[in-house]
């Protein structure tokens, strides 16, 4: 059950208590789990806290506001583009990851094996495409590279 929260939030983009957008090195925890399990908060995020200025207020202050930015959900899927950082993009209702330079949609998978349509970036035949199916262009928008799931087949823009 838990294998499957993880995918279905990872899928369409969702926070869940088994998925998270916000990667850290570690230096910097909130909070921590005992070992009873329970979450204990670190003693050094209470200290900051109560900071008003100060580097470890400033961190936390950072990463309240990414994790406040991450739980936002928007209420439509038309026109809606959130981005979350250098490696996860959100466009409307999909979720993109960075893979080596290409956006790929959280929802392709090669094992599928859904029917795939190659298409050169900035192309006449990309051009065409985008006049007959004018939704593919909100995710063709994050840039020359590009693989999403729409309609039942796999879209790959290439260089």
């Amino acid at each position: 059950m838990r294998d499957e929260v993880a995918e279905l939030g990872t899928r369409y983009g969702i926070v869940t208590p088994y998925t998270s957008y916000l990667a850290t090195d570690g230096s910097f925890e909130l909070v921590r789990r005992d070992a009873s399990g329970a979450f204990q908060m670190n003693q050094d995020a209470a200290k900051s806290i109560k900071e008003r200025s100060g580097r470890n207020a400033v961190e936390l202050s950072v990463q309240q506001n990414a994790q406040m930015s991450n739980a936002t959900l928007a209420p439509s899927s038309r026109n809606v583009f959130v981005a979350d950082g250098m490696n996860n993009q959100f466009v409307g209702t999909k979720n993109f990851y960075n893979q080596s330079g290409i956006w790929q949609d959280a929802e392709f998978k090669s094992e599928t094996k859904l029917a795939e349509v190659r298409i050169q970036f900035a192309s006449n035949e990309y051009f065409d495409l985008l006049n007959r199916e004018k939704e593919l262009a909100q995710f063709f928008a994050l840039g020359e590279q590009v693989v999403v799931v729409w309609k039942g087949k796999v879209y790959r823009v290439t260089k």
